[in-house]
């Protein structure tokens, strides 16, 4: 049987499915039509991966490639990934403007408008809202998410320090910390976080009343 070569000139830009862009996995679970997921150790004597729905506030399961199920599959089927697929009649009007952001959502192989901010949440945008609207259009293209496993924030230093949960996904991890004003003597800050991701910051000296300092957390994984 003969093979034809296909010309770059003859492959079509895609606007929903990038069907030619697939890979196959096995999924790890039952799965949905277009729930985001993320890859997962090999099957054994095959040169496939297994898959299980992304999950923002699942330990493990932001950390890796993450694609999108083209069809659904029951556990342990083969399901077609792509990196990306447009999806209309979805609800978007909870993004301020068409453009913004959605993030992965704490449900599961879900995304949301809203950034997750729950104490074991991680904050991933895995897409773009392009029509904001109840029966709205959104782009999902999800990209590596260790990228995401970072936290940023605030919190109020007393004279024993404060400690801040930041939940299982940044167990063990590692942080940066500044004072976000003047502690009101020359003095540093400690911080570190724990195998529960507690991160304790203590100051190097008594502060008076509480003082703001700024923070980014790591989660191990990166």
């Amino acid at each position: 049987m003969s093979k034809k070569l296909i010309r770059q000139g003859e492959v079509y830009p895609a606007s929903g499915i990038p069907w030619a862009q697939g890979v196959y996995a096995v999924a790890g679970e039952a799965l949905s039509q277009y729930d985001i997921v993320v890859l997962n150790a090999g099957v054994a004597g095959r040169d496939i991966a297994t898959c299980n729905k992304a999950d923002a506030d699942g330990v493990g399961l932001q950390a890796g490639q993450m694609y999108i199920a083209a069809g659904a599959a029951a556990a342990g089927e083969r399901v077609t990934l792509v990196p990306w697929v447009t999806i209309t009649g979805v609800d978007t009007s909870a993004v301020a403007a068409a453009g913004l952001p959605v993030y992965l959502s704490t449900t599961p192989g879900g995304w949301t408008a809203t950034k997750p901010s729950g104490a074991d949440d991680v904050v991933i945008p895995v897409g773009t809202a392009l029509v904001d609207d109840a029966a709205g259009v959104v782009r999902l293209q999800p990209t590596n998410g260790l990228d995401g496993l970072s936290k940023r924030g605030t919190a109020a230093v007393v004279t024993a320090g404060v400690t801040v949960s930041l939940g299982n996904n940044f167990a063990s991890g590692l942080a940066v910390v500044s004072w976000a004003e003047d502690p009101g003597s020359d003095q540093s800050l400690f911080v570190a976080i724990d195998s529960s991701g507690d991160m304790v910051i203590t100051p190097t000296a008594a502060v008076t009343g509480s003082k703001t300092c700024n923070y980014v957390a790591y989660a191990a994984a990166i």
